[in-house]
């Protein structure tokens, strides 16, 4: 098994908390399913079509990308890069004759380090610029990402090149590389093969790439000392890129965790193979009393983004334990002083269903 240490192992990945100049809207779930390059980051991407809009961020790193989605080559906005004031212009989109999320928009590596100040301006009018999300790396280490601002530390991404990820059998692993700089995985079709990853948060993604053509398989995943929990490896048609394969609960708290995944296919069939991990670090709550068949029971929401995502985890308790976990789809923001009436009470169970 071959590892580059040369790049960052770890990115924190920011959409949201950047500085948007100009008019900007929310675009959710028009290109869920566009291309093979897989959904965009939290479901949601941003949109301008106006010359002179653009994003800034200034933060501490050797290593930055933006990542957005690109429509067809004849309708694409045209947009700079420019880091600590050198403008690099941006990469040609003409080599893409269809639409495809997850494109890289710009590339900064060997940045000295310290302190940066990225923009992306966008240079055409009247057709639209859908941004998705940065990420900037260095050597982060918990002591180095402790310092940087709470929202900044709420997603992070790891490649499989960290060392925190541990390969069972390690000369059972082929490294596979596409070729564009982003699409690099490490993968095995040896029955009962594993990784291991720890890490600090309250949930984890697990995100990778898959060859063609080879039949569906399995695998389980375990997290923390929960019982294992299978998933399943598709057959695609095509080279398919950063497909989601599994998500682990959600944590309330941000602690020491453990993540276990394990092979469970066939040789020849899909093998179990890893991209990165995003790790979740969110651990904001907030509670309410409903009052469920004549006893108090409190219900924690266990936010997995507001702003423009509204889906998170809805976790049920009853005299300080756990009794039920329900995904939330939609929601009515209610005041935490006041107390649900009986209309709005029904209307919070339809909106759930079991995670």
């Amino acid at each position: 098994m071959t590892t580059d240490f040369t790049r960052p192992t770890r990115w924190i990945l920011l959409d949201r908390e950047l500085e948007y100049r100009g008019v900007w809207s929310y675009v959710t779930g028009r290109f869920d399913r566009t291309g093979n390059f897989g959904p965009p980051f939290r479901g949601t991407l941003n949109s301008a079509e106006d010359a002179g809009a653009g994003i800034l961020l200034t933060f501490n790193g050797t290593n930055a990308f933006v990542m957005g989605t690109l429509p067809a080559v004849d309708v694409a906005a045209s947009w700079d890069c420019i880091i600590d004031g050198r403008n690099l212009g941006a990469p040609d989109p003409s080599r893409l004759t269809y639409s495809a999320n997850n494109q890289r928009l710009c590339s900064f590596d060997g940045l000295p380090e310290g302190e940066h100040r990225l923009d992306v301006n966008i240079t055409t009018q009247g057709r639209e610029f859908y941004f998705d999300k940065v990420g900037y790396g260095t050597n982060i280490t918990a002591a180095s990402l402790a310092l940087a601002p709470r929202a900044e530390r709420e997603f992070l991404q790891v490649d499989f090149t960290d060392p925190t990820v541990k390969f069972d059998r390690s000369l059972s692993w082929i490294q596979t590389t596409f070729n564009r700089e982003d699409s690099s995985f490490m993968s095995s079709d040896e029955p009962g093969i594993s990784i291991s990853f720890s890490f600090n948060g309250t949930s984890a993604v697990w995100y990778t790439d898959i060859l063609p053509s080879l039949p569906s398989s399995s695998g389980t995943y375990q997290f923390d000392n929960d019982a294992p929990v299978s998933f399943t490896i598709p057959r695609v048609d095509i080279p398919t890129f950063n497909v989601r394969l599994f998500s682990t609960p959600v944590r309330v708290d941000s602690l020491p965790r453990t993540l276990n995944v394990t092979y469970t296919g066939a040789r020849g069939e899909s093998p179990l193979s890893l991209k990165y991990i995003e790790v979740n670090d969110q651990t904001e709550s907030i509670g309410f009393l409903v009052d469920l068949g004549g006893s108090k029971s409190k219900v924690g929401p266990i936010v997995g983004g507001v702003l423009g995502g509204l889906a998170f985890l809805l976790r049920l308790e009853q005299s300080g334990t756990v009794i039920q976990t329900y995904e939330v789809r939609a929601c009515i923001w209610i005041p935490r002083k006041n107390r649900l009436d009986e209309k709005i009470k029904k209307l919070a169970v339809t909106v759930v269903s079991r995670a």
